[in-house]
Formats: C-alpha cells, structure tokens, sequence
C-alpha cells in the first residue's frame, strides 16, 4: 500500500470514529421536555358532562410512555373553566399524541360543550424543575408577554425568577415556558403549599423586583389565573 492511500485510510478509519463517537453523544444527551397548554372553558350546564370526559383523556395521555405527567386543573373562581398542562419526553411525542385518534375523538366529543375555543398553546422549557405535590395545593398559570425588542432582557428576567421562587417555602413548582408560535410570551407554571405560602411568594422582594421591572417591558397584562387540582 502507497503512502497517500494509507493515509487515506488512516483518515477514513478516524472519520469513522468520529460519526460513531458523535451518535453515542446524541443519544447520550436526554431530549429537553416538551409542554402543552390548553384552556377549555364549557357552558356551566355541561361541566359534570365535560369533566368525565376530561378525565378519561388525562388518564389516557398517562398511559402514554411518552408522557411524562399531565395535570387536570379547575379554575378557583371560574369551576366552568379548566386547564390542561402536559410534560412531554420530547416534542415529536407531544406532537404524534395530539395528532392520535383518541384526541381526534375526544376534541370532537367536547366540542359541542365548549363555549369558547379549544385553546392548545404548544411550550419549549426555559427553566423547570421537579414537581411535588401536596393536599389543597394552588396552581397557578399565569402568561407574561414582553415587547420583541426587550425579549433577550425579559427572558433572563423571567428565568431568574424562576430559579429564585424554585424551593422557597411551600413552593411545590415553577416552570418557566416559551410559547413556541410567539416566543416574546411566556408561561409561569407555579404550584403552591396553600394559599398563605403562595401570597408571601408573592410578597417577597425577588418577586416585586420582577414584577417592577417587567412593566416597562410588558406587552400586556400580568394574566395570572388560579386553579387546583381536579382529582
């Protein structure tokens, strides 16, 4: 063998390498979590009827292996408006399951009791963490929109707060979400010991930090709605 084409083997061999060093530190790296949001609000007759059914689907999208947890909430003030918020492996699974028969049929099943649209916000994380769970615990979904041009500052600004409000006393959740079709808008997913662990969040100076620098940035209002768990 010449010693152009023993190079050239050498090379190939260590090309090689490379393409299966660089698959096994593909598959190597989790995929980052994938999150839908969907608001539903149905005619105050019909909520008995829309909560069998919304229940049905949440213990079906369970069963899913690619489903990492889905929460079934009613609104505090509003019984007759509910959220769904899902945690998926990756966002190819969220999209294969919302595409599935049985969420084709259960969309058409609900439509008939929906007084409002089916509002399905897909998500990308910013900032989350573990999830605990407690009895009587709050849940808050709040959306945070930030003019475009301040979007780099109010990212960083939402995502401190995230990692600041995580763990602090009766905290169970924060999840800080990018609403992929809009990325200037925000999801803060919080979830809350009770409602007296929740109002001294609220009160504690990292949170009115935020809340006063955001203003000048806020495209809208601060849209914080609450909710509990539906067993």
């Amino acid at each position: 063998m010449t010693r152009i084409s023993s190079r050239r083997a050498t090379l190939a061999i260590a090309a090689a390498i490379a393409t299966v060093i660089a698959g096994t530190q593909a598959q190597a790296q989790p995929a980052t979590p994938a999150h839908v949001i969907t608001y539903l609000e149905v005619a105050p007759a019909q909520v008995d009827a829309a909560l069998a059914l919304l229940r049905a689907h949440a213990a079906a999208t369970r069963a899913d292996a690619a489903n990492i947890r889905i929460d079934l909430l009613r609104r505090i003030d509003r019984p007759h408006q509910f959220a769904m918020v899902e945690r998926w492996r990756a966002e190819p699974a969220a999209d294969a399951h919302r595409a599935s028969a049985g969420v084709v049929a259960f969309r058409a099943a609900l439509t008939p009791m929906l007084i409002a649209p089916y509002d399905e916000r897909p998500h990308t994380t910013l900032s989350i963490g573990e999830i605990a769970t407690a009895p009587g615990a709050i849940t808050t979904v709040t959306h945070v929109d930030i003019i475009p041009p301040m979007r780099e500052v109010g990212t960083e600004n939402i995502r401190q707060l995230g990692e600041a409000s995580r763990g602090t006393p009766g905290n169970l959740r924060f999840d800080v979400l990018i609403q992929n079709s809009r990325p200037n808008h925000f999801t803060l997913v919080e979830s809350w010991r009770d409602e007296a662990s929740m109002l001294a969040h609220a009160a504690a100076a990292p949170t009115r930090a935020y809340r006063n620098g955001l203003l000048p940035m806020s495209g809208s209002l601060f849209d914080e709605r609450l909710y509990r768990p539906v067993d």
